[in-house]
């Protein structure tokens, strides 16, 4: 088991998520965006029949920053590090002190995995 070492070089007694782990934790996590983006899709969709195409693409972009951005984000930041795939798996992000993960991290994290996960596929 490898050694979380900080910064200042004191070592952490945490173990670190192997590869599958992380990889099945994202797969159910990105499960759950996908699942929760149809259904605003859906919603809004059934809500508002008469927009006009302006609205209706101001609407799924903003479906789209809620779900990919702003999902991880929340649910990271008041779970102390864990989303749903996390969860199910016993996993959890900590900060480099081995502390729980902060807003500004978490929304960090959500935004570069616009970029690594969603556009690149992982």
């Amino acid at each position: 088991m490898t050694d979380v070492v900080t910064g200042e070089a004191v070592v952490l007694d945490l173990p670190c998520a192997r590869f599958p782990s992380r990889l099945v934790a994202l797969i159910l996590d990105m499960a759950v965006q996908v699942a929760l983006f149809i259904g605003i899709v859906l919603f809004a969709g059934a809500a508002g029949a008469r927009l006009n195409a302006a609205s209706a693409a101001a609407v799924g972009v903003t479906a789209i920053v809620l779900v990919i951005v702003g999902y991880p984000a929340t649910f990271e930041t008041l779970t102390r590090g864990k989303s749903l795939g996390k969860m199910a798996l016993g996993l959890r992000v900590v900060s480099d002190d081995g502390g729980p993960e902060r807003f500004r991290q978490a929304l960090v994290r959500a935004l570069a995995a616009v970029i690594e996960i969603w556009l690149f596929i992982g």
